[in-house]
């Protein structure tokens, strides 16, 4: 499946209007938005946060004012974006992975999680790195140092595949962590790989 996101330079035309009935539309590059955007709303996250769509209203305050024709109002207007080019990301497909970490060596049972992801290999890469880090598996929990984490991905049709899983009506009994809505996974699973 192709996810290409837009490109920072990706012309977006916003078109506002004020309480004064005036109408103003101008064009921008995504990356001028999404620093705006991530500015205004006084996170500083991330140098690539991927989806600014719903988050465009902050630039209504007082950020738009300046591109309006006067430059800028002493009047305190009200704001409204009635029209965007759209930026909005693609839906990325739903993925199981099983993750088996250290306590495989004891008969304990692996970990089900289901993500969204570009395609099954980012998809284990992602649910691994996640096991990882919530596992604190690369943290050598006796000297302190960073180590070698030791999880591995299961493979097989019950355990990594494509979709969500239909338990627990196939398989009474075995669970999994829906991770679908995670934050952090989905600005992972929109970040192009080079800049994860």
């Amino acid at each position: 499946m192709d996810i290409t996101l837009l490109p920072d330079g990706h012309p977006v035309t916003l078109t506002w209007t004020t309480t004064a009935i005036d109408e103003y539309s101008r064009t921008f590059t995504l990356g001028e938005l999404r620093e705006a955007v991530n500015a205004l709303r006084g996170q500083p996250g991330p140098p690539y946060d991927p989806e600014i769509t719903e988050d465009l209203f902050w630039l209504c305050e007082s950020w738009l004012a300046d591109y309006e024709d006067d430059g800028g109002s002493l009047i305190d207007f009200t704001r409204e974006i009635t029209d965007n080019t759209d930026i909005s990301l693609p839906v990325l497909p739903v993925h199981t992975v099983t993750i088996a970490g250290p306590e495989r060596h004891d008969g304990e049972k692996p970990y089900t999680y289901c993500l969204h992801a570009a395609d099954l290999a980012d998809a284990r890469a992602l649910a691994l790195a996640h096991h990882i880090e919530q596992q604190e598996l690369a943290d050598d929990w006796y000297t302190g140092g960073t180590c070698e984490p030791d999880a591995i991905v299961i493979e097989g049709e019950w355990d990594t595949f494509e979709g969500a899983p239909t338990w627990p009506a196939d398989l009474p009994g075995r669970a999994w962590h829906d991770l679908r809505e995670d934050p952090d996974l989905l600005t992972r699973a929109y970040t192009p790989a080079g800049a994860r």
